[in-house]
């Protein structure tokens, strides 16, 4: 079986992830940021550009008829109810540890939004994308594009910036409604709701977390405001 199909794998890149990230900021808070290292988190950010992107198109082709596609492409990538591409998008939430990581030692400090979400969309993509996973394409299809414009923005693409406010709720708000109406449709049928129910949660709080972020920092903006012109 491949890696990372198990709750017990994830829980385990978790703890490696926090023991990384705790031991770069005590060699930060020590020793001052790693040298290099916004340009490797700069390059990382187009890694993460190409990976956002190919997912997205996986995933678009994914919905695609057979005979709209070659047929190789279209046995792979429609395999076990699309299996590939749902992993795929698994797999590249645990790569997004490294996001954080560079981050850190770059010297940054994550805020509370920041932090929460990178911990936890390996277990959202598990429930959402591995385990219970109709319905899936929707949300995985409008986070990817979101993703895309986000690290062209990170890697310096400032025109993305105006969107990404849009993109950033619509993908929340569309995965959380899509998460409730089909845990109630599998409720009145009796069949399987838990990874539904995890999903809306955790978006949920994204969402919470967020707009927590955004009233804080234009608070700050404008407490800053007033000190300058008193």
């Amino acid at each position: 079986m491949a890696p990372l199909q198990t709750l017990t794998e994830v829980a385990l890149s978790t703890l490696l992830f926090v023991l990384a990230w705790g031991g770069l900021r005590l060699w930060v808070a020590n020793h001052g940021r790693i040298p290099g290292s916004d340009k490797v988190l700069h390059a990382h950010s187009w890694v993460q550009v190409a990976v956002s992107l190919a997912l997205f198109t996986t995933t678009l082709l994914s919905a695609v008829q057979h005979d709209g596609l070659p047929t190789a492409l279209a046995q792979t990538l429609h395999a076990q109810d699309a299996f590939l591409p749902r992993y795929a998008v698994h797999l590249s939430r645990v790569f997004e540890y490294l996001d954080m990581l560079f981050f850190v030692a770059a010297g940054h400090a994550p805020d509370l939004h920041f932090a929460f979400h990178h911990l936890t969309t390996p277990y959202l993509t598990w429930f959402r994308a591995l385990r219970d996973f109709d319905g899936w394409r929707l949300f995985v299809g409008l986070n990817t594009f979101h993703h895309v414009l986000m690290h062209l923005f990170f890697a310096g693409v400032t025109s993305t910036r105006a969107l990404l406010p849009w993109t950033r709720y619509v993908q929340l708000v569309a995965g959380v409604a899509c998460d409730v109406w089909i845990a109630w449709g599998k409720a009145r049928a009796g069949g399987r709701v838990a990874g539904y129910l995890v999903s809306a949660a955790l978006l949920t709080s994204y969402f919470v977390l967020l707009t927590r972020e955004i009233v804080m920092r234009r608070s700050t903006a404008a407490s800053r405001t007033r000190v300058k012109t008193e």
